[in-house]
């Protein structure tokens, strides 16, 4: 994850470029290998693909990209995010804090939104690279 305002093309743009990954350790080689990200700096999500999916991966991307919860201090993950179930599969878990959130909570937003607010910059969502393809969704 990086601040896009070291992305060459985003100069003074506040926010960050947030890309999510599976946590399967295959799928994430994968794309590692094929985006040349460092495993260290992204968030992790695990999100069921029906389309019937309650949650399903709008919801997980739309959480990712509208939090500045993470720390770029000593290149560990602060943040993990989860698809819809369990402690192992459905809960987001900030370590530093200890802030548990469960995404099938209608007040999500406003719950991590007030709980991080002292912390934030002003963001602005830029991009997000597809899993699928090579290209991004703006």
């Amino acid at each position: 994850m990086y601040r896009s305002s070291e992305l060459p093309d985003s100069a003074g743009k506040p926010g960050l470029l947030c890309t999510v990954l599976p946590r399967n350790e295959k799928h994430r080689l994968a794309v590692q290998h094929k985006y040349g990200i460092d495993p260290n700096v992204i968030l992790w999500c695990e999100v069921e693909e029906r389309k019937d999916h309650g949650l399903g991966r709008k919801h997980l991307v739309q959480l990712a990209v509208s939090l500045l919860v993470w720390k770029r201090t000593s290149g560990v993950l602060d943040l993990v995010l989860y698809s819809v179930g369990s402690k192992s599969g459905g809960i987001l878990l900030y370590r530093d804090n200890q802030i548990d959130a469960d995404c099938t909570d209608p007040a999500w937003e406003k719950t991590w939104t007030t709980a991080f607010d002292k912390a934030r910059l002003p963001f602005r969502h830029r991009r997000l690279p597809s899993l699928m393809t090579d290209s991004t969704h703006e």
